[in-house]
């Protein structure tokens, strides 16, 4: 049974013991390939992946916190470009994205963030992950990765769109205070910012 498998996946990251948590999703994947609920329970593990990866960074456990994560990220490629496009692919790619902006991997971040955006402009975490991009674009700068310059122009670029395609999400004031706020950022007729 397909949920019986998820479940020896799920008990075995909470047990930390990722390498039977890998075995038990190598079979899911191959004896239920089919199965309508797989991108559900693989999503569930990728979530506990997740989850878990969080408990270690609680406890200053930095290697098995990023490990964890990329356990969280493999699940949910699986998901991304193994399975058909359905109810959990938009999921996963925010998260995958998430999970890359969390390890400070923000090219990476930026490119799931706008595949939300792109593959999915009306859906639940679309606000978000726009919110995201400029946020990336943000930390680029103040890490110095990114030309200063083309950081900024990148996160107005970003802001905007949350603005103009996102009026009424809540994630809108968040990107405005990374631009100074409303008074400090100033839309054109063209949707550019100045």
């Amino acid at each position: 049974m397909l949920e019986l498998q998820v479940g020896i996946a799920l008990q075995s990251i909470k047990l930390g013991e990722p390498n039977k948590a890998e075995a038990a999703v190598e079979k899911l994947i191959a004896d239920y390939n089919d199965h309508p609920n797989l991108a559900k329970g693989l999503f569930q593990i990728g979530e506990n992946y997740y989850e878990r990866a969080n408990w270690y960074e609680h406890r200053e456990e930095q290697a098995k916190w990023k490990e964890y994560l990329e356990h969280a990220i493999a699940i949910w490629a699986v998901i991304l470009y193994e399975l058909p496009v359905g109810g959990y692919t938009e999921q996963s790619c925010y998260f995958t994205g998430y999970s890359y902006q969390l390890m400070g991997e923000y090219d990476s971040a930026i490119d799931y963030y706008q595949q939300v955006v792109a593959n999915w402009p009306a859906g639940k975490q679309a606000c978000e992950a726009q919110y995201r991009v400029a946020l990336c674009y943000h930390e680029l700068r103040m890490n110095g990765a990114m030309e200063l310059k083309e950081a900024i122009a990148k996160k107005h670029e970003a802001v905007n769109k949350v603005v103009r395609g996102y009026p009424d999400c809540i994630w809108v004031g968040q990107a405005m205070g990374l631009v100074g706020g409303r008074e400090n950022f100033k839309l054109s007729e063209e949707g550019e910012a100045k």
